[in-house]
């Protein structure tokens, strides 16, 4: 009896062994697949941070003109005959008309300019005075020397000498700053106006037309018409319910999205004051009710949320992007512009009070001359400063 207890104690041991064995062995396996994904996960991160990193490196833009003059053809008696004929085509006839063929004058294809953009420590700057406004809420470019500036009451069309071209008072005022008005790329004006309505100004400053109009209980507080398809975003707040969300319009008026709600359920917007769109296509929302920055894709997903740099609570503006994809806001807490990257990481103090705006408010960034335009809420003095330098590398060939 106790040589079978012995033995079926060792025949368990054996299993145990066995099974431990294969657990050693189980385990160093998993290790072995660990570290491999483990080394893959760095090397992917590695070339997630060389990405990340070329976005402060020089960004090259291609501007193609192409002049290819369309080949003159010369056809001959044969190929009229063939082309005219209503008998079948022959393949050897279509084969012995195409040789017969000349082509002459032959263009050729330039490339007219290949420009190199890159970030200067060398900041230069000029300042002028807009005297039909008592301060500059925001500012919209038209052309490379024509902008709309606004205050609480008027809204100006003003050159880069400070002179005004044409004034309006019926836009919408309020306590608050906001984006009241855009541009769209053929240089019209769109803007809110008194009676809370979305208006257009044609280039001849006569034509006016309404492209929608809001209810009581909703009211448009920021507008930015979008450059990739003539979009137009309007940011609303509803009275009195701490609520917001953002519009999105085509060019004739027809409402097509409303982005109000984050995946939890929860509402995205407070008070949209400005908006803004990058290239990447996320609408970039300057909310003076949550003190942030909130970004969405172009789909209305939520990105992120931006509060400021540690230690330095935002109080947001105007707020603009430059071709690097950067996100340009004024603060009026700080009393700085403050530059980000796309997803939202604190990368420097662009501009604060010593550079010559004491509460920036108003913002744009013209991508024909590369400046950027800053407006202050306490006086009608707007800068210009110019942070990218633009070089020609390359000439017609």
């Amino acid at each position: 009896m106790a040589n079978r207890a012995q033995s079926l104690k060792d025949q368990i041991d054996k299993v145990l062994q066995d099974r431990k064995s294969k657990v050693i062995c189980l385990k160093t396996k998993l290790q072995n697949t660990y570290r491999a994904i483990s080394k893959q996960m760095i090397s992917l991160q590695e070339h997630v941070k060389s990405y990340e990193q070329t976005e402060n490196r020089a960004v090259e833009f291609f501007l193609f003109q192409k002049k290819i003059p369309v080949p003159k053809l010369t056809f001959t008696s044969s190929m009229l005959t063939l082309l005219t004929t209503e008998n079948k085509i022959k393949k050897e006839g279509v084969i012995a008309s195409l040789v017969e063929i000349s082509i002459t004058e032959i263009g050729k294809r330039k490339v007219r300019r290949r420009r190199l953009l890159k970030m200067s420590t060398d900041l230069s700057k000029e300042s002028l005075r807009l005297t039909s406004v008592r301060f500059v809420d925001h500012i919209s470019c038209v052309t490379s020397n024509r902008m709309w500036v606004s205050d609480d009451n008027n809204l100006i069309l003003a050159d880069l000498r400070g002179d005004t071209l044409c004034h309006l008072t019926n836009i919408d005022s309020g306590i608050f700053s906001y984006g009241l008005h855009t541009v769209t790329s053929d240089g019209d004006l769109i803007y809110i106006d008194k009676d809370s309505a979305i208006s257009k100004l044609g280039t001849c400053i006569k034509t006016k037309s309404i492209l929608t109009n809001t209810t009581e209980a909703w009211k448009p507080r920021c507008i930015f018409c979008s450059h990739f398809n003539g979009d137009i975003l309007v940011g609303i707040e509803k009275h009195k319910a701490d609520e917001g969300n953002v519009d999105r319009y085509s060019g004739t008026g027809e409402l097509i999205q409303s982005i109000i709600y984050n995946r939890k359920g929860r509402n995205l917007y407070k008070l949209p004051s400005y908006i803004t769109e990058n290239h990447n296509g996320d609408i970039i929302v300057s909310d003076q009710g949550l003190e942030a920055l909130v970004v969405t894709d172009q789909y209305g997903r939520r990105r992120f949320s931006y509060t400021g740099p540690p230690g330095y609570p935002l109080s947001p503006h105007g707020v603009c992007v430059d071709p690097f994809l950067h996100i340009i806001v004024c603060d009026s807490n700080t009393r700085t512009v403050q530059m980000m990257d796309m997803n939202g990481h604190f990368l420097e103090w662009l501009r604060t009070e010593s550079d010559g705006i004491s509460v920036p408010c108003g913002l744009s960034y013209d991508e024909r001359n590369h400046l950027l335009m800053v407006g202050s809420w306490n006086s009608n003095t707007m800068c210009v400063y110019k942070y990218i330098q633009t070089s020609k590398f390359l000439t017609d060939i």
